[in-house]
């Protein structure tokens, strides 16, 4: 609520709508008696009247439970805003390396491109870390980059929680094979399904199979 105007109810500076603030003060998650060291005292009884008559009686809720609903509410509409977040980081990402890998760019654009992707797809993980497929991608972009070591590691934790990810299996195949690391290919194509590669996949399988 800071720089709000008038502010939340308990502040005693106009407010007659319950916030976020006022809800937390309910709660006792912020204290009304030390807020900002002590030097602003906070009206609890106003922010719990307020609820009563703006919300609570609506709802037929007590103050407290009110309170939690309206901090439930909040947590999960900030959720959703970082989730689109991710996503519009995520797409970002993709035409970064959809573009570094279209044939059309020297080598040093190709590089810039990819590092761009690389941030993009840092920046979605930053918000939200368990996604798979965001780390594949990040890592197809590191290896296209020369950072073997950091995608290697990042690959073996992501195969030690995804154990049967055929995408994660398929990638360490194929920085195996790109490594020249010829004795690791057969030990990652050993924990991929076939039958749920695509028909493109399947042929490369085929021609790593034939040389190793």
């Amino acid at each position: 609520s800071s720089g709000a105007s008038p502010g939340p109810v308990c502040y005693g500076a106009g407010g007659v709508e319950p916030t976020i603030t006022d809800a937390n003060v309910i709660l006792g998650r912020v204290g009304a008696s030390d807020f900002l060291g002590g030097e602003m005292a906070l009206d609890e009884d106003a922010a719990a009247a307020a609820t009563a008559e703006k919300i609570a009686g609506v709802l037929d809720m007590n103050s407290l439970e009110t309170s939690r609903a309206i901090i439930e509410i909040a947590i999960a509409k900030m959720m959703t805003q970082r989730r689109g977040m991710m996503k519009d980081f995520l797409r970002l990402g993709d035409i970064y390396q959809d573009y570094a890998f279209s044939g059309l760019l020297e080598k040093n654009s190709q590089k810039h491109y990819f590092s761009l992707s690389c941030e993009e797809y840092q920046k979605a993980l930053d918000i939200e870390t368990g996604q798979p497929k965001v780390m594949l991608r990040y890592i197809h972009s590191l290896l296209q980059l020369g950072e073997h070591k950091h995608s290697q590691k990042m690959l073996k934790q992501l195969s030690k929680i995804w154990k049967t990810n055929n995408d994660i299996h398929f990638l360490s195949a194929s920085m195996a094979f790109y490594l020249n690391k010829f004795g690791d290919i057969k030990k990652h194509l050993e924990k991929i399904v076939l039958e749920d590669l695509d028909d493109e996949k399947i042929e490369t399988v085929k021609f790593w199979l034939q040389k190793t």
